[in-house]
């Protein structure tokens, strides 16, 4: 992602950041914010590191689950 298509993700959501100015409490305002950084983060992340892939099947080790180092003289 480069430094411009940041700003366009930004700038769009500037105008829904400044449209919170009418909220009537600050409880709503924050919760507004939050929400909207938090969607701004996720689109920021998503462009910088893809999407997830489509292959549903995970590589899982459960031999090395929850054993965090391997017990000796077994």
């Amino acid at each position: 992602m480069s430094e411009q298509e940041f700003l366009e993700l930004a700038k769009a959501k500037y105008a829904e950041i400044h449209a919170m100015s009418e909220a009537p409490t600050l409880l709503d305002y924050e919760a507004g914010f939050v929400e909207i950084w938090n969607e701004l983060g996720r689109q920021v992340a998503q462009a910088n590191l893809g999407t997830t892939g489509n292959d549903r099947r995970k590589k899982k080790d459960k031999k090395h689950v929850g054993n965090a180092s391997p017990q000796q003289g077994a």
